[in-house]
């Protein structure tokens, strides 16, 4: 047996170790994720989200347990097997129920997260933007020292940054002036960025490895060249095509050693366009390590007002993403093992319920989700009183139907209330296509888990 993940920190904090009792017969618990590999099978808890290894010979022990075998007596005790007579769903809503319990107590504790909005505005006019009708603003030189003061009082001993707009290149002189305030200070960072990439030249990409300590980037891709440029619809009248502008900018920074995770977003117009995409992407990035692509499924949140007629086409587009998906991930290199670890440390979260992110607007605002950049913020880094109510209501949870009490993969399934991306449904598809996301993931970090080890 082989620990890949162990219990996450907050389950260790309610969840005693299951105590063996030689009378008992046990059997594998219903909230297990099974995906055999070549020498033995992984199993994922998805009440603990324990991960673990079994070897071929170890195998048998689930089905057979032997309570004298020391594998078994630990897959007993975190709770992998448990007792006939155990009443799985009721101990799942027992341990999910305290876990958001503790989530929910506001501790106030150093900030190790920020969402930085440079600007609200953007160099491109994409039709699905969820800022569509925001108020454009720009950070000032003045706003970004306060913003560095600010993190300086009350961030982490490390902290990371997310550039965040809008278009956060379009007001470079911000990032910069942080960032060199930050390093003034001796304070330990380093940061991402959300990016559409047309900005992101040799000088950026030289700040961004030498000043900003940028790790990551974000790339949306829509499709081909023609249809990415109409999605698009940059406000410049270049001659040359953003397209390839955007597709060498993200080689230059991939050269440069930044990852680069490029995002593909479908819909039912260029479910297909993107099979040809992907195919041009391989092509070009596969050779190198620091690039990952992802296929994102636009307007989910809509599907509760679609006809029977519509359903069958998003059936059709879930097993278009899946299909897609699955080409990319035998095409290009694996995410890295610490990327892929942060689903398991911390799963179904989002910065929006945590007391350790913070979202910070141009204007010096702080709010928790960026589909609310101007509005529902809960206080500013020029004061230390906060509205605890509204970050409070980011916390609230929600399953999507009454079915998913029933559902081995509730555990990972519980949305925000306040999200706007929270399904209205879940269905066999829908459900298959969870089921997919979750395989490819466990693959990816065993496979990375090897790596290491080996």
């Amino acid at each position: 047996m082989k620990l890949i993940y162990e219990q996450t920190k907050n389950v260790k904090q309610i969840l005693p170790k299951q105590n063996i009792d030689e009378a008992q017969k046990y059997r594998r618990i219903f909230y297990l994720t099974e995906r055999p590999v070549n020498d033995g099978v992984l199993l994922l808890n998805t009440v603990t989200y324990e991960f673990i290894f079994l070897n071929t010979e170890e195998i048998g022990l689930l089905n057979d347990p032997d309570l004298n075998n020391a594998t078994v007596r630990y897959l007993v005790e975190q709770y992998f097997l448990v007792p006939e007579n155990f009443d799985d769903k009721k101990f799942a809503f027992q341990v999910t129920d305290a876990r958001i319990q503790i989530q929910n107590i506001f501790t106030n504790p150093p900030l190790s997260f920020f969402v930085i909005l440079t600007t609200t505005g953007c160099n491109a006019r994409c039709f699905y933007c969820f800022e569509q009708g925001a108020k454009v603003s720009n950070m000032t030189e003045q706003t970004a020292h306060d913003v560095a003061d600010f993190i300086e009082r009350k961030g982490a001993e490390k902290i990371k940054i997310q550039w965040f707009g809008g278009e956060p290149l379009i007001n470079i002189k911000a990032i910069d002036t942080i960032s060199k305030d930050l390093a003034a200070k001796n304070i330990d960072f380093s940061s991402t960025m959300v990016s559409n990439g047309y900005l992101l030249d040799e000088e950026a990409i030289k700040k961004a490895v030498d000043l900003w300590k940028l790790e990551r980037i974000q790339i949306t891709l829509d499709g081909t060249e023609e249809i990415y440029n109409k999605i698009k619809n940059y406000v410049y009248k270049d001659v040359s095509s953003p397209f390839i502008r955007v597709l060498n900018n993200i080689e230059n920074a991939l050269k440069a050693g930044i990852q680069i995770n490029i995002r593909l977003n479908m819909d039912e117009h260029n479910s297909d366009d993107l099979f040809d995409l992907s195919k041009l992407l391989v092509e070009r990035f596969s050779k190198y390590q620091n690039c990952y692509i992802y296929v994102v499924r636009l307007f989910e949140d809509t599907c509760s007002k679609i006809k029977n007629r519509e359903v069958n086409d998003r059936h059709k587009l879930i097993e278009n993403s899946i299909k897609l998906q699955n080409y990319i991930n035998c095409n290009m290199p694996k995410p890295d093992f610490k990327e892929l670890g942060k689903s398991f440390a911390n799963p179904n979260t989002c910065m929006a319920c945590s007391d350790n992110a913070v979202m910070i607007v141009p204007d010096g605002h702080l709010g928790k989700c960026e589909h609310f950049v101007d509005s529902d913020f809960y206080g500013s880094i020029y004061s230390d009183e906060i509205d605890l109510k509204k970050i409070t209501k980011y916390k609230e949870r929600k399953t999507v139907c009454s079915e998913c009490d029933d559902c081995e993969l509730r555990s990972l399934c519980i949305h925000l209330k306040c999200c706007t991306g929270v399904p209205h449904h879940c269905d066999a598809v829908d459900k298959k296509a969870i089921k997919t996301r979750l395989d490819s993931k466990l693959i990816n970090v065993y496979n990375k888990f090897l790596e290491i080890e080996n």
